[in-house]
């Protein structure tokens, strides 16, 4: 039943029950782990409690090492959404107006279109060659 004690060592096994309850001559878990089970169920609460809260703070010593990692790595890699320097405006340094820009911003006419494609085909047919 070695879901009792985890992975507590023996010397935290040891320390864990009252003194004079298991020998100390006790070296091996062979000879530990049966003398373990034949103890009161209070004494084998208080070893299941000092695994549980070693398991506990095996778990804070992580969590605490895994956020420690992730701030250091944020703070070699900046996210990539937010520029160094902020762009500038394209309104500020442009001294066109809006009419202008509306103008310019609005699709060919068909005969535009047409003409393009006119030019294109002039440019590139068999009879250009």
């Amino acid at each position: 039943m070695p879901e009792l004690w985890r992975r507590l060592t023996r010397q935290e096994v040891l320390d864990a029950v009252p003194s004079g309850t298991l020998s100390p001559k006790l070296r091996k878990w062979a000879d530990l782990g049966p003398a373990i089970l034949q103890l009161p169920d209070d004494i084998k609460d208080r070893i299941s409690q000092a695994a549980a809260s070693k398991d506990d703070a095996t778990l804070k010593c992580k969590w605490q090492a895994n956020t420690e990692r992730q701030v250091r790595l944020r703070a070699k890699h900046p996210k990539r959404e937010e520029p160094c320097v902020p762009k500038p405006s394209i309104i500020e340094h442009n001294d066109v107006d809006s009419v202008d820009m509306h103008l310019y911003m609005q699709l060919p006419t068909v005969q535009e279109m047409q003409s393009c494609i006119a030019a294109f085909i002039d440019a590139t047919g068999n009879e250009a060659l």
